[in-house]
């Protein structure tokens, strides 16, 4: 198929199932009268080397009127990727650059930091999903070293090793204007680590700072920590995936205690277990600046559970918590639950793929008839049948402030539906409902299209795998219709 750019903004390229996106400017003044600007031409510059959609793409570079580009799965050559870069050397009005999985190898990278150079007005490249590899992030550290535009570089999945983290490292010393990195899923273990930590202790700039998906450890993570107990620019730490065990969880926590600036931290997948959660949670009671925690996937267990929810019960800042697949049941379910009630600023809780049964839910439903900030909730298989259904219907009857509840995957069928439905005849808050994966059958699905007739406040609502017939279906599909504001999510 022939490529073709669409004259409408945003600029869209189309080749085979690729688009290439691109964001103009206003149009430019014309010359004056007589002036000489020709160029020459991408063709006549590149005659055979280059495929047709890398031609476009440079053509667009040298022609100063794109501010962001997304060539992702282009499949750029090595020669495209050096044609790129030179245009970039001397383009003055891109600010983005998104090049995801294009196989771009060190030498690619090699040029597209050459580039980075010279250009005065690039602020965000992302290049993650390609093989830059060891010698490509070294190539970019050192030209981060000069550069003085870039403010977000993302490298994820590269096959970067610890001698490339520590070019970038050496990089973030001295660089001053870089304020997010991703670094993750690449080959980083402890020596990365530690060069990264030696970073932080002087860096003033950065502000996000993900490396999950390497196997940093426990003593990796020990010293990035003891960092953090100086550093004073970063906010967001993504250290899922790597291996900390409970020994790192502990050093996180101690980093917690004294840390006046990160607001946002996912710790999970790292088997922090019930132990490091503990040393977590005596860290939240004294904490004033975290808001976002996810600590999920960690096998914390009831154990661990009841350690958060005491901490939440005085925590006065955290606003989001996730604790999603962590084996946790209804006994520690009823805890998190107290801690609700008492609790002012939570607003979003995630727990799905825990199996808290309805016991659990009856608990946490409960706690919103009293609960005055929740405003996101998330009970995705959680073994809740028909009496949970029932009980956290009863509660959105009078509940205030609950937006979004999504209790799909759990074993509710047509009876728990119908009292879902009822609630929603008389709930004004709720704006999102997902139900899929339950088997509240045709019968389930009429009583909800019936609430649907009076409803005027649930906008989202999502219900694929439920034995929903054609005329359940239609039922629903109708009511849905007749609403104007609710809207079927597939």
């Amino acid at each position: 198929m022939t490529p073709h750019i669409s004259l409408q903004a945003p600029f869209v390229l189309s080749s085979g199932s690729r688009q290439l996106l691109f964001s103009p400017l206003a149009p430019a003044k014309p010359p004056p009268a007589g002036a000489q600007l020709k160029k020459s031409s991408v063709s006549e510059t590149y005659p055979t080397k280059l495929s047709k959609p890398e031609k476009e793409i440079v053509e667009k570079l040298r022609s100063d009127d794109t501010t962001t580009l997304n060539i992702a799965d282009t499949n750029i050559s090595v020669e495209g990727a050096k044609a790129i870069a030179e245009a970039l050397k001397t383009n003055q009005t891109l600010i983005a650059l998104y090049m995801e999985n294009n196989n771009i190898s060190a030498e690619g990278a090699e040029a597209i930091a050459g580039a980075l150079k010279r250009n005065q007005t690039l602020t965000t490249l992302d290049i993650k999903d390609n093989s830059i590899s060891t010698e490509g992030a070294k190539a970019i550290a050192d030209a981060l070293k000069t550069n003085k535009t870039l403010t977000s570089l993302t490298m994820y999945h590269n096959k970067i090793s610890d001698e490339g983290a520590k070019a970038i490292a050496e990089a973030v010393k001295t660089n001053q204007t870089l304020t997010s990195i991703s670094m993750s899923y690449n080959n980083i273990l402890v020596e990365g680590a530690k060069a990264i930590a030696d970073a932080l202790k002087t860096n003033q700039t950065l502000i996000t700072l993900d490396i999950h998906g390497n196997n940093i450890s426990a003593e990796g993570v020990e010293v990035i920590t003891d960092a953090l107990k100086t550093n004073q620019t970063l906010t967001t730490l993504n250290i899922e995936n790597n291996n900390i065990s409970a020994e790192g969880a502990k050093a996180v926590a101690e980093a917690l205690k004294t840390n006046e600036t990160l607001t946002t931290l996912s710790v999970s997948c790292n088997n922090i277990s019930a132990e490091g959660t503990k040393g977590i949670a005596v860290a939240l009671k004294t904490n004033k600046t975290l808001t976002t925690l996810d600590i999920g996937q960690n096998n914390i267990s009831d154990e661990g559970a009841k350690a958060i929810a005491e901490a939440v019960k005085t925590n006065e800042t955290l606003i989001t918590l996730s604790m999603s697949r962590n084996n946790i049941s209804a006994e520690g379910t009823k805890t998190i639950a107290e801690a609700l009630k008492r609790n002012q600023t939570l607003r979003t809780l995630t727990m799905y793929h825990n199996k808290i049964s309805d016991e659990g839910a009856k608990a946490i439903a409960e706690a919103l008839k009293t609960n005055q900030t929740l405003t996101s909730l998330t009970m995705y298989d959680y073994n809740i049948s028909d009496e949970g259904a029932k009980a956290l219907a009863k509660a959105l009857k009078t509940n205030r402030i609950l937006t979004t509840l999504d209790i799909g995957s759990n074993n509710i069928s047509a009876e728990g539906a119908k009292a879902i439905a009822e609630a929603l005849t008389t709930n004004q808050i709720l704006i999102i409902l997902d139900l899929r994966g339950n088997k509240i059958s045709d019968e389930g699905a009429k009583a909800i299209a019936e609430a649907l007739k009076t409803n005027r406040t649930l906008r989202t609502l999502t219900m694929y795998h439920n034995n929903i017939s054609v005329e359940g279906a239609e039922a629903v599909a109708k009511a849905v219709k007749k609403n104007k504001v609710c809207k079927l999510s597939y």
